[in-house]
């Protein structure tokens, strides 16, 4: 069998011809369906602690190929080995409707590797991820339904502890924001455990510059595709609007995330968090002290403080009136200019061990590999700003988040519990 570049570009000649013609619900084309689960795979992977080998990157490309097109078993055997073309084989659903996915599910769980496991939830991820593009509230419901009567139970029956718990995290949260995307209620099943500060990724907008009304445009699609993408709090950063200016960009974000239950989070102001009738305020070292910024926002709302050394923590935990506190710059920032040193992962994990409050890693995260070790380091959240600002930031929202929650529950099962915030899912 071929191995590296090679082994990959002849999947994906495979998978091109396969494929070819074949469109997405949403009328993309359907190749990069097994392009997106190659990547998420990989991500995955590495923020599970489970390394993909040569043969599982192709059978990611190839898992459609046989249900989706002329090319058998036989064939991807002889061009790829026993190994691929079985496992591509193990991937592909015989017959519709409840009796044959059951048994489907059933022969996975008892015969598929965890790498194997790993592709059909990067598989389930990236469709949970693309349903919004084409609205419908009964494919949505089916899909939920479905991903928690057997996706679910599969990621669980991984061999790795932590493999298990964090292909289960990741479903999970793809569930939560396939919903979030469509408005749509969040089964029991799914929704997080009551609590004023959410787990995940936490996605920091800045508005473009220039001409208020198409800022105020771009930023209600922007919003909508980070929420779409899995964002579990989203921060509104304009330090060079006026303060009319920064009020109608927060009441044109506010509104999308309330209906999605996401918290808006307002940089630095807590008079205009108020006034806007936000979800929540950030301080930084500069601005109001949290128990000052608590009176002006009231009892009810989020208030973040930033840090950038122990001590700082220490005296934003001990304050008073801050729900969570922000460590960083975990890495080098390309955001903000003339920010302090950068603390790094060995930091990051002392004190999130040690603060009494939540976590948010920031700074510098602009890869899925940054932001699961983020989440091995024991943060609750990890903001992204530069990263999410892109044309469509969607996919890069749903990666960052995907790996971020799943290495998060793959370190708390390596510490044979689950930490402070991680969900337990009952099927």
């Amino acid at each position: 069998m071929p191995t590296g570049p090679v082994l990959h570009e002849r999947a994906l000649a495979i998978a091109r011809e396969a494929h070819h013609g074949q469109s997405r619900r949403h009328g993309a084309p359907y190749l990069g369906h097994p392009l997106a689960v190659r990547v998420l795979a990989e991500e995955l992977g590495h923020a599970c602690g489970l390394e993909l080998d040569d043969a599982t990157k192709a059978v990611a490309l190839l898992h459609d190929v046989i249900e989706d097109s002329e090319i058998g078993r036989e064939e991807l055997a002889a061009r790829f080995g026993d190994r691929v073309a079985n496992e591509v084989w193990l991937l592909t659903k015989a017959g519709k409707g409840e009796a044959a996915a059951a048994a489907y599910y059933a022969r996975l769980t008892r015969e598929a590797s965890d790498a194997v496991r790993l592709v059909k939830v990067c598989d389930r991820l990236h469709n949970l991820s693309e349903l919004h593009l084409a609205p419908s509230a009964d494919k949505l419901a089916s899909y939920v339904d479905e991903t928690l009567l057997h996706l679910v139970p599969l990621a669980r029956s991984a061999q790795a502890r932590g493999v298990a718990r964090g292909l289960e995290a990741a479903l999970v949260d793809g569930i939560r924001a396939a919903c979030r995307a469509q408005h749509h209620a969040i089964p029991a099943a799914a929704a997080a455990p009551a609590r004023a500060v959410p787990s995940g990724l936490y996605a920091v907008v800045m508005p473009r510059p220039g001409e208020l009304g198409a800022a105020l445009d771009e930023l209600s699609r922007r919003a909508a595709a980070l929420i779409a993408g899995g964002a579990v709090m989203l921060q509104l950063r304009c330090k060079e609007r006026t303060d009319r200016e920064q009020l109608a960009l927060l009441e044109v974000v506010r509104g999308p995330c309330a209906r999605a239950g996401v918290p808006l989070i307002v940089n630095d102001r807590a008079d205009l968090c108020a006034t806007a009738r936000a979800h929540g305020v950030h301080v930084g070292q500069t601005d109001l002290p949290p128990p000052a910024a608590r009176a002006v926002v009231g009892a009810e709302a989020l208030v973040g403080a930033s840090s950038h050394t122990e001590p700082q923590l220490f005296e934003a935990c001990a304050q008073g009136g801050a729900d969570h506190v922000a460590v960083g710059p975990i890495y080098l920032s390309a955001t903000k200019q003339g920010h302090a040193p950068v603390v790094g992962l060995e930091a990051l994990a002392r004190r999130a061990h040690l603060s009494p409050l939540p976590v948010v890693a920031i700074g510098g995260v602009t890869s899925a590999e940054r932001a699961a070790a983020c989440g091995r380091a024991g943060a609750a959240l990890v903001a992204v700003a530069g990263a999410l600002d892109v044309e469509d930031p969607r996919p890069v929202a749903r990666r960052l988040a995907a790996a971020f929650v799943a290495a998060r529950a793959a370190r708390s099962a390596s510490e044979g519990g689950l930490r402070a915030g991680e969900v337990e899912v009952s099927s």
